[in-house]
């Protein structure tokens, strides 16, 4: 949008110029339009976002797991560990079971599966 307007002869930015621009280039172009997510996918999606937060917070306290020093530190970050590793197990299955209660869903990973 911003270099439809610069083309266009227009470089101030404002929101004011960025939306009737972008109205101007929506007229313009014509786009097709895009139909939103099935909500199965959105549903998939949030879960696979929560997974990958999980992750993330995991090799969070695995690597200050690494520098602890005090025994009650080490414990805790044990049992933090362990409770995340249930909350990515229960996130696995979920997201397993998701997609295989949807049948397109399914046939794509049949599909990325099949791939060497």
């Amino acid at each position: 949008a911003r270099l439809f307007a610069k083309a266009c002869g227009f470089l101030a930015k404002t929101d004011r110029l960025d939306a009737r621009f972008l109205a101007i280039m929506g007229e313009a172009l014509k786009p097709a339009q895009t139909p939103p997510p099935d909500q199965a996918l959105e549903t998939l999606q949030e879960l696979v976002n929560a997974r990958s937060a999980a992750n993330g917070e995991r090799t969070a306290l695995s690597n200050r797991m690494k520098t602890a020093v005090a025994a009650f530190l080490r414990k805790e970050l044990t049992r933090r560990l362990a409770a995340l590793d249930t909350h990515i197990a229960r996130l696995d299955a979920e997201i397993e079971r998701s997609i295989c209660a949807d049948p397109e869903m399914r046939r794509r990973l049949d599909i990325l599966i099949s791939i060497p």
